[in-house]
């Protein structure tokens, strides 16, 4: 299971509850209203999934990158 924690008003963390990872994160760029929405797919490999006009937004695409990378044939044979 996945969960969002809040880090003050201009990021937030997407992380499996179990172990406490984090796999995702939207924050705002500089001072704008614009948010940065990127995945974490292993310690040293992060993906820019883009920007976004709102923080709902920018937290739909973490969850639907997610979504669908659980479902695809090569992530079941990975971590199987």
């Amino acid at each position: 299971m996945r969960s969002w924690k809040d880090s003050g008003d201009t990021c937030s963390y997407y992380y499996q509850v179990d172990i406490g990872l984090i796999v995702g994160q939207v924050h705002q760029i500089a001072h704008t209203k614009i948010w940065l929405a990127k995945v974490y797919l292993d310690y040293t490999d992060e993906k820019y999934l883009g920007q976004y006009i709102t923080n709902e937004s920018a937290r739909q695409a973490v969850e639907r990158f997610w979504g669908i990378r659980e479902r695809t044939l090569e992530h079941m044979e990975t971590t199987s």
